[in-house]
């Protein structure tokens, strides 16, 4: 079933260019969608931020730890700019499968790390991190909150250099008379 987290950028906004995330488990066949979804009125939806916020990663690409010590970094194809003071979800998707396990975070619960320990020495989750909630979902189009727990991640935002930078371009010269050549087609240049 899919599951999402919910979070919000602070007041300068961001150019997203990946996200770690934590798995106890995986599938050995079947890949994971992880996509960035807009929220509205507190809930995701299912409408992308953008085209290239959609990444599908193979099993052989993934993660897993006992613990939640290991981290699966999701890189996207290109920054996906989320607007300032804006709420967005992290969305995990494996429709064919129910072998995929994230690690979260349960309210008034020890930490993974501290769980063997004695509850003197033990470390109790006592507050939401993010600011968000974590939703679950038989559909990945109805949504149910739960209130107490969050979905373990890291957001890496882009820094961008102010230095300027140069490109350059070469057109070799063509012999028209002895050489056939094509036409560029619209945009060819990206």
């Amino acid at each position: 079933d899919p599951i999402a987290q919910s979070f919000t950028v602070d007041e300068t906004g961001a150019f997203l260019s990946s996200v770690d995330l934590y798995f106890g488990s995986k599938d050995l066949t079947d890949s994971l969608t992880v996509e960035i979804r807009t929220v509205e009125l507190g809930t995701p939806t299912n409408t992308l931020v953008n085209e290239y916020s959609s990444v599908e990663i193979s099993p052989k690409d993934i993660n897993t730890s006992t613990d939640g010590s290991v981290a699966t970094k999701v890189k996207f194809p290109t920054p996906i700019y989320l607007e300032p003071n804006t709420e967005y979800a992290i969305v995990l998707l494996a429709p064919t499968t129910n072998n995929y396990e994230a690690w979260i975070a349960r309210m008034k619960e020890k930490t993974v790390s501290t769980s063997a320990l004695p509850d003197a020495e033990s470390v109790m989750v006592s507050k939401q991190y993010v600011g968000g909630s974590l939703f679950k979902s038989q559909n990945g189009t109805i949504w149910t909150a739960s209130q107490f727990e969050d979905m373990k991640f890291t957001l890496y935002k882009c820094d961008f250099s102010k230095t300027p930078g140069t490109a350059y371009l070469y057109n070799p010269k063509i012999d028209i008379n002895n050489v056939s050549f094509c036409k560029l087609n619209t945009d060819a240049i990206t």
